[in-house]
């Protein structure tokens, strides 16, 4: 019933969207091998890619909605539909977080090809720049398969914004688990400190980032492959408006220096390459 439900609104959401005005859109595709695989890894020759597709639109000046549809390399896939709230100044969103294709099914296994759960989430902006938010992501166990996969993820930043630079420090977690043969956790948590430098006259963006990235992966049946590393990474790119509907933007995560906090340290090299559009339909 909980995934029936959920199926139905992220659908819903979707429709509505597309009835919305001032429709937004952003679609971005990347390369990437932070994370570790299920069997305690990292991919090295072939890069795993992911994409995000996001929707975004008002009904009036305080009802909006945003429809989202998420790769992530090594972690899995997400569709998302959230009802928005709110002004700028203060605004929230709920909704279903759908897992969808994470796992090998069989056709009689239909209805574990989606694992429910939900979405939750804040920004406050005032007018003298303090930036709070958080937005959250967890799934639902629904009991109805023993072997699945659980996405979950959250971030929270805090920051203040002045005439030509953003400046916050922010904190997230992104978690895969899967019982598909036994149970296995890989994740992924920053803590970072952020700069992002504009101007007004200027159509370009340069968002700047140094995060401390933990990288862990459990294995409850085999504790022995247990491994956790930590890396400091540089975050760099560039946005540019062409016009007031259409931009782009490019960035890149390396790491300047990598340890071990448990197990055998990777020897691959670690990456992210993300680039993407932005458009405006009024």
């Amino acid at each position: 019933m909980i995934k029936k439900t959920s199926f139905y609104f992220v659908f819903f959401v979707f429709f509505v969207s597309m009835q919305m005005y001032a429709l937004e859109l952003d679609v971005n595709a990347c390369a990437d091998n932070f994370a570790f695989l299920d069997d305690g890894t990292i991919s090295a020759k072939i890069p795993d890619f992911g994409f995000d597709a996001e929707i975004t639109g008002n009904f009036t000046g305080t009802i909006g909605a945003m429809f989202k549809m998420q790769r992530t390399p090594q972690i899995g896939n997400l569709i998302k539909a959230r009802v928005v709230f709110g002004k700028p100044s203060m605004l929230f969103s709920i909704g279903p977080s759908i897992g969808v294709l994470n796992k090998q099914h069989k056709k009689s296994e239909f209805s574990t090809v989606f694992q429910p759960g939900m979405g939750v989430g804040m920004q406050i902006l005032t007018e003298k720049g303090f930036l709070l938010r958080f937005d959250l992501d967890f799934s639902i166990f629904t009991g109805l398969s023993e072997k699945n996969i659980y996405i979950n993820n959250g971030d929270a930043e805090i920051g203040m914004r002045t005439e030509h630079t953003l400046v916050s420090l922010s904190a997230s977690q992104l978690t895969r688990t899967s019982t598909m043969q036994g149970s296995t956790t890989s994740s992924l948590t920053d803590f970072g400190l952020n700069f992002k430098v504009f101007s007004k006259p200027s159509r370009f963006i340069f968002p700047i980032a140094c995060l401390f990235r933990i990288a862990k992966y459990r294995n409850k049946a085999n504790p022995s492959k247990d491994v956790s590393t930590g890396s400091i990474v540089v975050r760099a790119g560039f946005e540019h408006n062409i016009y007031t509907d259409l931009g782009y933007y490019i960035r890149a995560e390396i790491p300047v220096y990598t340890m071990a906090l448990s197990g055998a340290m990777p020897t691959a090299f670690r990456y992210n390459v993300t680039a993407g559009v932005k458009f405006r339909f009024d």
